[in-house]
């Protein structure tokens, strides 16, 4: 995919390098997600807001002779969502792939920088979703006893 803003790359490559994380932790391959795979999600999200602030925070940038710019991003981040074991860390997963495609297709993409306020609202709601997840959902109703479906057979 094409667009043209060099914030919304950097989003995206952070989700994508936090996405392969995540898909290769301990944790995907059991149905527990561990005390270490927990606090580096953590990490992940508390620097997604950084990441946030600062780009909404950042002067605009006049670029005439520069914008626009084409950058180039895949279509997908590459995670086999469908290959783990964990459910925790499927969705998510897809709430990552959720804020990497609204990213991607907002109408910021297609300034020079920056976050317009509805996609950093977008932004912002999702990543609130998934910290409402782990503390209102995983961090309660977990671990599961699943004895005959876990681990799951190839």
């Amino acid at each position: 995919m094409e667009l043209h803003n060099h914030d919304i790359v950097g989003f995206v490559n952070r989700l994508d390098r936090f996405a392969k994380e995540l898909e290769k932790s301990a944790s995907g391959t059991v149905s527990e997600l561990s005390v270490a795979d927990r606090a580096r999600l953590d990490s992940y999200l508390a620097s997604l807001e950084a990441y946030r602030d600062w780009v909404v925070g950042a002067p605009a940038l006049d670029l005439p002779e520069s914008h626009p710019t084409t950058y180039t991003v895949a279509d997908a981040s590459g995670v086999d969502v469908n290959s783990l074991e964990n459910e925790h860390v499927k969705d998510v997963l897809v709430m990552i792939g959720l804020t990497r495609e609204e990213l991607i297709k907002s109408q910021s993409a297609k300034k020079a920088s920056g976050l317009i306020s509805f996609d950093e609202g977008r932004l912002t709601a999702i990543i609130n979703k998934i910290k409402l997840f782990l503390v209102d959902y995983v961090d309660q109703a977990t671990p599961l006893d699943l004895p005959e479906s876990s681990p799951k057979q190839g």
